[in-house]
């Protein structure tokens, strides 16, 4: 693929500011769900799948890459890979991932993992078309940043739907289905991060670490 090294920053503006402000949104959401009462991070419902607090300390990591590229969309180099071949869809999921908190902050759980599952959907969609048109010498400034989205929105996934339909580690002994559906939950999560790492393509080691990272805090919450 030919990259228009002569480009203007301005080329494609349009949808670089409308990245730029749905980045924005995204971030305001994020602030919010952290400062609230009730900390969307601290306060959640002890599910049987729940890691401890400190997985989430992979969002700052998040932020500070996503900004990186949102940033690099400005470049030529970036504009050829954000603009022409991401397109819309980075609004879409960061717009989508502004929602996702938001209603997670306020424990609307059902509707949270709805919504995690439609940034499921949109990320696919994004690094799909990442994933087709590969460029050699991006993977710092684009493919790694949403790598290790893609890992932690396939967690964010099991997570949510664990708080929607699960049970409370509180409240109620674990059955003979809760144990199933963990067990199911904990495979999944495990046979992605594995797929990620060994892929037959360049492999996903972003999101592969990210899901083990979570693993693990999943198995320190058991303690």
């Amino acid at each position: 693929m030919n990259i228009p090294e002569l480009s203007s920053w301005r080329d494609g503006i349009l949808l670089k500011l409308l990245n730029v402000l749905a980045y924005a949104l995204f971030l305001s959401s994020n602030i919010y769900a952290t400062t609230t009462p009730g900390s969307a991070y601290r306060f959640r419902p002890r599910t049987y799948i729940s890691p401890s607090v400190w997985a989430y300390s992979v969002w700052p990591l998040i932020f500070s890459m996503i900004t990186a590229v949102v940033c690099y969309q400005f470049t030529p180099r970036g504009k050829s890979i954000i603009i022409d071949i991401i397109d819309w869809r980075f609004s879409l999921l960061t717009v989508l991932s502004a929602i996702f908190l938001y209603v997670w902050a306020l424990h609307y759980y059902i509707l949270t993992f709805i919504f995690a599952l439609s940034i499921s959907l949109a990320m696919f969609h994004v690094y799909d078309s990442l994933r087709k048109s590969r460029i050699s010498g991006d993977e710092l400034w684009v493919y790694l940043p949403f790598s290790v989205y893609h890992g932690w929105t396939t967690v964010v996934l099991v997570i949510t739907a664990f708080e929607a339909f699960g049970v409370n580690t509180g409240t109620h002994i674990p059955g003979v289905f809760t144990k199933f559906f963990v067990f199911i939950g904990l495979f999944f999560l495990q046979s992605v991060s594995a797929l990620f790492a060994f892929s037959p393509a360049q492999g996903d080691f972003g999101g592969s670490i990210v899901i083990t990272w979570v693993l693990f805090a999943i198995y320190s919450s058991m303690l």
